[in-house]
């Protein structure tokens, strides 16, 4: 493992928190996020804080659990949370929050979609498939112990599911 000594925040996933009137929020949105990568995203509170003013402690919180949040960090101006896992098309809510050396507390909601998906271990099967023409037998007419003859037709009982053969 190498420690990182020097890091350069990708400039797409970079939020700047604009001047707003007072008690008026604003929702943002991050661009999406493939739930296989692990990915930076940051908010900057530059233009909220005053001068001189620098982050003390900062947070992020998710709505929801299906996305992990492993690590965060401010510096001066800027919160930023690293970000893997998530659900396939599903959005989530990100709130964050900081606080300053001047007693301000700041927070921001950034909606975060999500997409792709992990491959099944079930796809990496090697399937049979049999194929029958004129030279073929046809299958006995006796259905097998887990099954239910149904107009020519089999409904098979396998792991708790049905097959229509």
């Amino acid at each position: 493992m190498e420690i990182i000594s020097s890091f350069n925040l990708n400039p797409l996933r970079i939020y700047t928190v604009p001047k707003r009137i007072k008690n008026k929020k604003g929702i943002a949105t991050f661009p999406s996020k493939h739930i296989a990568s692990y990915l930076d995203y940051s908010v900057d509170f530059s233009n909220q804080m005053n001068d001189g003013e620098i982050i003390i402690q900062g947070k992020t919180l998710c709505n929801h659990s299906g996305i992990q949040i492993n690590s965060s960090f401010f510096k001066e101006h800027s919160l930023t949370v690293f970000l893997s896992d998530g659900k396939e098309n599903r959005s989530f809510y990100l709130t964050f929050i900081i606080k300053t050396n001047q007693g301000n507390e700041f927070f921001q909601e950034i909606i975060l979609p999500t997409y792709g998906c992990f491959i099944d271990n079930i796809s990496q099967q090697n399937f049979q498939f049999i194929a029958l023409d004129k030279e073929s037998n046809n299958p006995h007419p006796r259905p097998p112990l887990n099954a239910l003859a149904i107009d020519g037709r089999y409904l098979i009982y396998n792991k708790n599911s049905y097959i229509m053969v």
